[in-house]
């Protein structure tokens, strides 16, 4: 079976991708690919421009090479990284803002020597490793600047590590000795970078090619494919996929002629020499390739494409709805015009399974679970799976997907022998995750135990700007004016990540009023500030476990009566409504602070300490930063925490009841809500869309 394409630079890279993701051996000429596309050398060259022009690479290269074959990083491990870089440069940013992305933190700690090694390994890993094996290839470079010498340490040195301590090369020679369509692909890697390897030796013949980074430049630059050492031989086993150009005096069972498209097929590009001095006649210039010419040439080449069929035939394009989208090339017109027993067929149905091992694996579980077969039918897919299971390649199974054990969904829900909150654990809550945990127990567990959240986005990045330059409005004498404040905002301002920089300038004008709104609320505030970014801490027995309580208030009032209040500034977009602020668990376990003497550190600075009967508490404010009305900023208020006469239990003592019972339970069930839009756990949760494949 063969692909044949017009432009194999466009389109053979992307088909041998695919292809090769479906688990189809494919074998590509090596003057069809450009060698530094193939897979296996693309992780060399971008760990080399790593060594050479390091301010060249990417966020985005250097996650593709850590999760490459190379590497052998994953994602769990690059998440993990970036947590920790991400806490670690708030800490060190004075209004507790990260500097940049997590993937550019990453990318700056594996190029910059040394960044990591204050950090945990276990956290590190695999960044770590690719970080001190570009220095010894830097070394390398400064003592020789020899491509090959630069190459070979970064292959001999490679990153990735398992318990064996085998290194990427190694595997690759492993995979080959053992056959079969793995021994193939691993060849084929290898065969590339054995290509890669000897053409760095030319180099060294060239006086003037440049030393490393002339040879880098050679290579990634060629957009046509270079010329092979040794042409591959050809397997009978494997999809051949080359250029309609190359297939001339070749023929296959099977031909699929793919990417048709208007806009590639027919090529309708003036053709002849860079200098045109064939178009040259005695007198004038002559056009010797009109439009007409060119496309009997293409269309020549169509046939030649087509005929290389011996008994089946598929020829490919993609059709967009759209008026200026991508349409089918004119030959297929032609072609069916030509041939009245061809038709052409529009497929908008889902893609079938492909025709691989898992593939294969996945139809017969398909069949376990249809009703609509007998059991003699479901036997079959029984026996067949279990023969795949047991198949075996060397020491390894060919198959593992093929056994029960690693299905999705089939092992038994965990039980009480792995909770996640064991009696002996201490629960930790703060004022926001007790406000998370009773919107939405699922979206709690995942956000702040797992600490599964996605990367901090500009909206908290306004917020943190704005509560900062709140507290330092608040901790001076003489309140200061808006455009002081400015200053303070624009030295941070371009470190809060926005998509665009209009979008930053809008949102820098939001934050201009939000600060306004704060000036203008604190003029008309009676009350006596007494506390500003006030931390809590207390450990208390809640439903027969220990539990620690923790938090920080934004300010911390004091009234003409004595009695302490509590403000939360919030720049959220809406307003909640008054009944919901009644019953805010933030603030309320703010005042629960307040009530049971956790803050009296600060409160004793400003009045006695309240005796055991006396009520301190005298309520708490949302001010919304954000929003005004009736030209003053919006507050939402919360009655004071007081104890019910009856039971002489607080509602928020008894929602901190019902909270611990929800951890200890183990159980964390979603609940919708209308922060359901924003969250950042739809895949995982089973009332959405995109969580419907989740069991429990």
């Amino acid at each position: 079976m063969a692909v044949l394409v017009r432009s194999g630079a466009r389109s053979i890279p992307s088909l041998h991708r695919s292809l090769h993701a479906a688990g189809v051996p494919v074998e590509v000429a090596g003057e069809d690919l450009p060698l530094h596309l193939d897979p296996a050398v693309e992780p060399l060259l971008t760990a080399m421009r790593c060594v050479i022009e390091p301010a060249s690479v990417t966020a985005d290269e250097i996650r593709a090479l850590l999760l490459s074959a190379y590497c052998g990083g994953d994602s769990a491990q690059l998440r993990r990284l970036g947590r920790a870089l991400r806490e670690e440069s708030r800490q060190a940013n004075e209004f507790g803002l990260p500097t940049t992305s997590s993937g550019e933190l990453i990318r700056d700690a594996v190029l910059t020597p040394g960044l990591l090694a204050t950090h945990d390994e276990e956290v590190t890993g695999v960044a770590r490793r690719l970080s001190e094996v570009i220095v010894l290839a830097r070394q390398a470079m400064a003592t020789h600047d020899d491509p090959h010498e630069v190459l070979w340490t970064l292959w001999d040195q490679q990153p990735w590590r398992n318990d064996d301590v085998r290194t990427w090369g190694q595997r690759l020679e492993r995979s080959s000795y053992s056959g079969g369509a793995q021994g193939r692909r691993a060849d084929r890697h290898l065969d590339a970078v054995l290509t890669l390897f000897t053409l760095a030796m030319r180099n060294r013949e060239r006086s003037a090619a440049g030393g490393a980074r002339g040879f880098l430049h050679n290579i990634t630059r060629q957009s046509i494919p270079a010329d092979t050492l040794v042409q591959r031989g050809v397997s009978r086993d494997a999809v051949r996929v080359m250029s309609a150009h190359r297939s001339k005096g070749l023929e296959w069972d099977f031909v699929v002629v793919a990417d048709v498209q208007a806009d590639v097929w027919p090529d309708m590009r003036q053709r002849g020499t860079l200098l045109q001095a064939d178009q040259l006649v005695a007198h004038d210039i002559e056009d010797v390739h009109p439009l007409t010419t060119t496309l009997a040439e293409e269309r020549r080449l169509f046939y030649v494409a087509i005929t290389r069929a011996r008994q089946r035939l598929l020829v490919t394009a993609v059709g967009e709805a759209s008026e200026n989208g991508s349409q089918p090339s004119r030959f297929i017109d032609e072609l069916i015009r030509a041939n009245p027993t061809l038709s052409a067929t529009a497929i908008t149905a889902r893609t079938p399974r492909p025709s691989t091992l898992p593939g294969l694996v996945a139809s017969l579980r398909a069949q376990l679970l249809n009703d609509g077969l007998s059991k003699a039918e479901r036997d079959i897919a029984i026996q067949i799976l279990g023969s795949l299971a047991s198949e075996k390649v060397g020491e390894e199974l060919l198959v593992p997907t093929a056994h029960p054990d690693n299905w999705w969904g089939v092992r038994e829900i965990s039980g009480e022998d792995v909770h996640p909150f064991p009696p002996e654990k201490q629960i930790r809550l703060s004022g926001s995750q007790l406000e998370s945990l009773v919107t939405c127990p699922l979206s709690w567990y995942l956000g702040r135990a797992v600490r599964a959240n996605g990367p901090r986005n500009a909206a908290m990045g306004f917020g943190s700007v704005v509560h900062a330059l709140a507290e330092e409005a608040a901790s001076q004498d003489v309140t200061p004016h808006i455009d002081e404040l400015m200053v303070h905002l624009d030295r941070v301002w371009d470190e809060v990540s926005y998509d665009a920089v209009w979008q930053a300038d809008v949102e820098r004008g939001k934050a201009r009023d939000a600060l306004i709104n704060f000036l203008s609320w604190q003029a008309a505030n009676e009350r006596r500030l007494i506390g500003a970014e006030e931390s809590f801490a207390m450990d208390v027995t809640i439903a027969g476990r220990n539990v620690h309580l923790s938090g920080k208030i934004d300010r911390l009032e004091l009234t003409s009566e004595g009695k302490v209040v509590v403000i939360d500034l919030k720049t959220m977009k809406s307003a909640p409504s008054k009944d919901s602020t009644q019953e805010n668990p933030q603030l309320g376990l703010y005042q629960l602070a307040v009530r049971e003497g956790a803050l009296n550190d600060a409160i004793a600075q400003f009045r006695e300490l309240p005796s055991p009967d006396e009520e301190i508490t005298g309520g708490a404010e949302l001010v919304l930063l954000r929003l005004t009305s009736r030209g003053k900023t919006t507050v939402r208020e919360q009655s004071a925490l007081v104890a019910d006469e009856a039971s002489s239990a607080t509602w928020m003592g008894e929602l901190l009841e019902e909270g611990v019972a929800q951890i200890a339970s183990g159980a964390f069930p979603p609940i919708v809500n209308d922060a359901c839009t924003f969250c950042d756990f739809k895949t995982a949760c089973p009332t959405t869309d995109e969580g419907k494949g989740v069991i429990a």
